[in-house]
Formats: C-alpha cells, sequence, structure tokens
C-alpha cells in the first residue's frame, strides 16, 4: 500500500508523468495521453545518442530473431514428421493445427447488398518508426 500512497503524492497530486518504464502498459498509456492530434510540423529531438541505442537494439534484435528461428528449424528438421521430441528435460512439440477465418472480400463479392460498414470496428492507434533521412 505504500507504493500506491508514494505514486499517488509524487505524481498524481502534482500532475507529473511518471517516468516511463519500457513496459506494454506504460506504452499504451502514451499512446492514450499523446493521440497526435498536433500539427505535422517536425519537431527537433536531442536524443542522438538514445536514437543509436535504439537502432543498435534493433539491429540486436533482428539478428538474435534470425539465429532463435535458425535453432528452431533444426529442431523441426530432427523431429521431421513426428510430433513430440525430448532434449535436456524439455518437451518439444510441432503439432499440426488449423484455423479457419472469414473471407470478409469473398464474402462481400457475393453478397454486394449488405452494408458491413455497420459490423466493422475501427481501432486508432499511432505507429511508431523510424526511417533514415534521404539527403
Amino acid at each position: 500500500m505504500q507504493a500506491e500512497r508514494d505514486f499517488w503524492s509524487i505524481y498524481v497530486i502534482p500532475d507529473i508523468p511518471p517516468p516511463v518504464d519500457g513496459l506494454p502498459p506504460t506504452s499504451e498509456a502514451l499512446g492514450i495521453v499523446f493521440p497526435g492530434s498536433g500539427d505535422d510540423e517536425v519537431k527537433p529531438l536531442y536524443r542522438s545518442e538514445l536514437l543509436q541505442s535504439y537502432l543498435n537494439l534493433k539491429d540486436q534484435i533482428a539478428a538474435l530473431q534470425k539465429e532463435k528461428e535458425h535453432c528452431e528449424q533444426i529442431l523441426k528438421q530432427d523431429l521431421g514428421d513426428d510430433v513430440t521430441g525430448e532434449c535436456g528435460g524439455y518437451r518439444i512439440e510441432w503439432k499440426p493445427q488449423s484455423r479457419q477465418t472469414f473471407n470478409f472480400q469473398k464474402f462481400n463479392n457475393d453478397h454486394p447488398e449488405m452494408d458491413f460498414r455497420l459490423y466493422l470496428k475501427e481501432s486508432t492507434f499511432r505507429r511508431f518508426s523510424i526511417r533514415s533521412e534521404k539527403k
């Protein structure tokens, strides 16, 4: 309970945003607090070191994802047509699964008289991206 009281007195009462922590709820909160209704002018940010760190981490994550995928491919190759394997106290499963999805485009083509806009759910979000400026 003390943590809640501290949070309330440090951040809520003086209306100071809490520091970002890298957790998904914080990203969600940032999207709500800053919905992107500002102008389209380019705002200068003075975070070169942070940006470089972000880009380096992004590259490392991509390399690790590729390495992880490679390991997974080897394990799948070892399993072959088998569904389950064991290794070092772990059970590895590669089970066939199926999923059904609704083909909206085909249904819409087959039933053009129906207005599907009543059934569409729109979500609004801000897409974050970084790209190199072409000079």
